[in-house]
């Protein structure tokens, strides 16, 4: 039964990392790092760059501890531990509300 269960987390492990590691990267800077283009970057690039680079590391982390919460989770409930499975659950929230941030102030025109 572990070899089973261990099999399963390791292929949604394998679903999740390649999925979500694609979607995190969606998100690119405007800015492409070139000589000409570096020296004629202007302030209004600046804001640009630091938001693409910080909600893709915010997706990244989002999925890292998606993949912690889910783990927790299920051996949280082999053990039967409630408070365990409720710390487990929240984790995975956190971890929707950091991959889905950047696309939700997108959609409300917050961040362009």
């Amino acid at each position: 039964m572990r070899k089973r269960i261990l099999w399963i987390f390791t292929f949604i492990h394998s679903i999740l990392f390649k999925t979500m590691n694609c979607y995190a990267v969606t998100i690119k800077p405007d800015v492409s790092i070139k000589d000409e283009q570096f020296k004629s970057m202007n302030m209004q690039d600046v804001p640009s760059l630091i938001l693409g680079t910080v909600f893709w590391i915010l997706r990244i982390v989002g999925v890292i501890v998606l993949m912690d919460g889910i783990y927790k989770f299920c051996v949280a409930r082999k053990d039967g531990e409630a408070d365990d499975i409720n710390r487990a659950i929240v984790r995975c929230t956190i971890a929707a509300i950091f991959i889905a941030l950047p696309s939700i102030l997108q959609a409300l025109n917050l961040v362009v």
